[in-house]
C-alpha cells in the first residue's frame, strides 16, 4: 500500500497522527494525544490498571505490561507508517472478533474438543 493511502487511513481513525522519532532515533506514529498508535494496547492496559498500593502492586503492574504484545518502532518513516497501520487492522479485526479471541472460550473449545 502506499504512504499516502496508509496516511489518509490513519489520520481518518486518527486525527491529527505525526511521525515522531524515539531516544533511539528510531521512528513510530503518534495520535493527537501523543500516544504511539502501534502500541495503543500498552496505554490502554496502563489506563485501566487498578493500583491497590500493596507490597505486589507494582510486580502486579510488570506482570500486566509485560503480557501485552509491543510492536518495535521503525528505522524508517515508511516503516512507522506501515506498522502504525497493521496494527490499526489488527486491532480492528481482534475488536470486532472480540468472542473468539477470547482466552477463555479458546480454552474452553480445546477442553471441549
Amino acid at each position: 500500500m502506499e504512504l499516502e493511502k496508509i496516511k489518509k487511513a490513519i489520520n481518518k481513525k486518527h486525527p491529527g497522527s505525526q511521525v515522531v522519532s524515539d531516544s533511539k532515533g528510531l521512528f513510530y506514529i503518534q495520535n493527537e494525544d501523543g500516544k504511539d498508535i502501534a502500541n495503543l494496547n500498552i496505554s490502554k492496559a496502563i489506563d485501566e490498571f487498578e493500583f491497590n498500593y500493596d507490597d505486589y502492586g507494582v510486580d502486579r503492574f510488570c506482570t500486566v505490561l509485560n503480557s501485552e504484545p509491543t510492536i518495535p518502532h521503525s528505522e524508517t518513516v515508511l516503516g512507522a507508517w506501515n506498522n502504525a497501520y497493521t496494527a490499526m487492522k489488527a486491532h480492528h479485526i481482534i475488536g470486532v472478533n472480540n468472542d473468539r479471541f477470547n482466552p477463555d472460550k479458546i480454552r474452553k473449545d480445546i477442553i471441549d474438543f
